[in-house]
């Protein structure tokens, strides 16, 4: 995904008219596409996650943190590496994901997982969906079809599985 929607350019708008700081990582597509709108529109609150020191794009010259790894280089835990410590520094997620991409998923997956919200701009209907937790999640995917579902690996499969019958419910629902 390497073009922004107006719907997602208007929630980042509103993310930087209340000063936060965006947490992105350096992937070619999407990363890249915020990074660049970011980067036009000189917002200085931005953080770029990268994985042993090598950081593929930094648009705006931003503030790098660099997630060690020491496996296989380019692999695709390699790339997950960051991708697990930017889900632990965020409060909540802007996900763009086009109901193909196992890497975007799985990062749903890890914020849902630690009770953090997410709001998924799912391309195939330009539509901003607000996750808060695995049952949401599951009953999206049903809402979508199983097929942009059922081709991710078992594993993650089996991580949201667990991952709802282990959440626990805050007392004030």
């Amino acid at each position: 995904m390497s073009r922004l929607s107006d719907v997602v350019c208007r929630r980042i708008d509103n993310i930087r008219e209340n000063g936060l700081t965006i947490l992105i990582g350096d992937a070619h597509g999407a990363d890249k596409a915020v990074q660049a709108y970011l980067a036009k529109q000189e917002y200085p609150n931005v953080v770029i996650y990268c994985t042993g020191g090598e950081c593929r794009n930094n648009l705006g010259n931003w503030q790098i943190v660099s997630v060690p790894y020491a496996g296989k280089k380019r692999s695709y835990d390699y790339y997950v590496a960051k991708d697990i410590a930017m889900a632990d520094a965020a409060q909540w997620g802007l996900m763009l994901w086009d109901g193909e991409s196992k890497g975007t998923f799985r990062n749903i997956v890890d914020l849902l997982h630690q009770s953090k919200k997410t709001a998924v701009f799912y391309s195939p209907q330009k539509a901003i969906i607000t996750l808060s937790n695995p049952t949401n999640l599951l009953d999206w995917l049903n809402r979508i079809g199983k097929a942009s579902f059922s081709h991710f690996s078992k594993d993650i499969s089996r991580s949201v599985i667990s991952m709802e019958e282990q959440w626990i419910w805050p007392s004030s629902l």
